[in-house]
C-alpha cells in the first residue's frame, strides 16, 4: 500500500491552522507540517485592532487552538522558521536556516502584509503598522503614552486604531486622500457616516490629502506633511494604507498569476488564493494588486478564513464532501 502524502503547509495564519485541522477531520492519515515565521502559534488577526489593542482581551483568547492541540492531531507545528524558495521539482522547501522540508502536497497561506508608506521618513521610529501580535503590542505600548497620533488611511485599520486612539486619549488626526472613510469598501454616504461618529468622538479627518513626508528629530517621527502642504505634529504615526498578498513565494517559484496549478501540486489559500483547479486571478480599484479571496471561500469570511474548510476538504487526497460552515462572524469596527 502506498504511504499517505505528506502536506506542508507554508504561513501558520487562521487559514493554515484551519487547513491542518480540516486534513485531520477528514481523516487523513499522513504527514501535515506547519511552518510559521512568528513565535506566536496560529491566532486570529481581527482582535488585534479590537479588544487586544484596548487590553480588553486577553491574549491567550485570540489562538486558534490550545498548545497541546497540534501534538494530539499530530500537526507538526514550526514556529519562527521562514521559507524562503520553493523546489518545485524536488519538492521541497528551503528554510531561511538553510534547511530543506520536503512535500508530496503544498498548501501556501501566507495571507497579506501591510502596504508600506513609501515617503521620506517613513522609516523613522514611532512609525507603526498593525498585522502581528507584536505589532498590535508595540502599539498598545505607544499609544498608552498619549500624545498626538497621525494616521495614514481611513479603511478599517485606520478607523479602528483611531477609535483606540482615542480612548487612550490621544489626539488624532486621520489623513485619507479620499473624500470620505471607507470609501472604495462602502461608498461615501455610509463612510460619511463612520466619519461622524468618529468626529463625535474627537477624530480630526483631513480628507482629499494623502502624507507625503515625516519628519523626525533624533530618529523619532515629530512631524507629517501632507500633500496640500499641512505639517502635522504627530508622536506617533499609524499606516493603515491596506495590504497586499504576500505572494513572494509562488512567484520565485514560477506561479505568477497562477494562484493554483495542478501541475505544482500546491494551493494557495486566503488573501493570495483562488479555488483548486483554477488559475485565476482577479483584481478590483479597492485592492490592487489584490486578489479575491471570493474563489477558495465562496464570498464567505471568517471575517475570512474558516469558509476554507469547506473548499480544504477539495484538496488531493481528500473526498469526502462537507457541510456549508456556519455563517462568518461579522467584522465590527472599534468605536471611539
Amino acid at each position: 500500500m502506498a504511504a499517505e502524502p505528506t502536506y506542508v503547509i507554508i504561513g501558520a495564519s487562521l487559514a493554515g491552522a484551519k487547513a491542518a485541522e480540516t486534513l485531520r477531520e477528514e481523516g487523513f492519515g499522513g504527514g501535515v507540517i506547519l511552518i510559521g515565521a512568528e513565535q506566536e502559534r496560529p491566532y486570529e488577526r481581527p482582535p488585534l485592532s479590537k479588544g487586544l489593542l484596548l487590553g480588553k482581551d486577553e491574549k491567550s483568547s485570540i489562538y486558534v487552538h490550545e498548545p497541546d492541540w497540534y501534538g494530539q492531531h499530530q500537526v507538526d507545528l514550526r514556529l519562527g522558521e521562514t521559507v524562503t524558495g520553493i523546489d518545485r521539482a524536488a519538492r521541497q522547501v528551503t528554510l531561511a536556516g538553510g534547511g530543506t522540508v520536503g512535500y508530496d502536497k503544498l498548501l501556501i497561506t501566507t495571507g497579506s502584509v501591510p502596504r508600506p508608506l513609501r515617503v521620506p521618513g517613513a522609516d523613522l521610529d514611532g512609525v507603526l503598522y498593525l498585522r502581528t501580535v507584536g505589532d498590535s503590542e508595540r502599539l498598545t505600548a505607544a499609544l498608552k503614552a498619549g500624545g498626538q497620533v497621525v494616521i495614514a488611511g481611513s479603511g478599517w485599520i485606520g478607523l479602528e486604531t483611531a477609535a483606540a486612539a482615542r480612548e487612550y486619549g490621544c489626539e488624532v488626526t486621520v489623513v485619507e486622500p479620499d473624500p470620505a472613510p471607507l470609501y472604495r469598501s462602502i461608498g461615501p454616504e455610509l463612510g460619511e457616516v463612520f466619519a461622524g461618529l468618529h468626529r463625535s468622538h474627537g477624530v480630526t479627518f483631513r480628507f482629499g490629502e494623502g502624507v507625503s513626508e515625516l519628519r523626525g528629530d533624533g530618529g523619532s517621527v515629530r512631524l507629517a506633511v501632507t500633500t496640500a502642504g499641512t505639517e502635522l505634529p504627530a508622536d506617533l504615526v499609524i499606516v493603515g494604507i491596506g495590504a497586499v498578498p504576500a505572494a513572494g513565494l509562488g512567484a520565485a517559484a514560477g506561479l505568477a498569476g497562477l494562484l493554483s496549478a495542478a501541475s505544482f501540486a500546491g494551493l494557495a489559500a486566503g488573501s493570495t488564493a483562488a479555488r483548486l483547479g483554477r488559475a485565476r486571478t482577479k483584481s478590483a480599484p479597492s485592492t490592487k494588486p489584490s486578489v479575491t479571496q471570493d474563489g477558495i471561500c465562496d464570498g464567505l469570511r471568517w471575517t475570512g478564513s474558516d469558509g476554507l474548510s469547506s473548499s480544504i476538504s477539495r484538496l488531493p487526497g481528500l473526498s469526502r464532501a462537507r457541510a456549508p460552515p456556519p455563517p462568518p462572524r461579522p467584522s465590527r469596527c472599534g468605536r471611539a
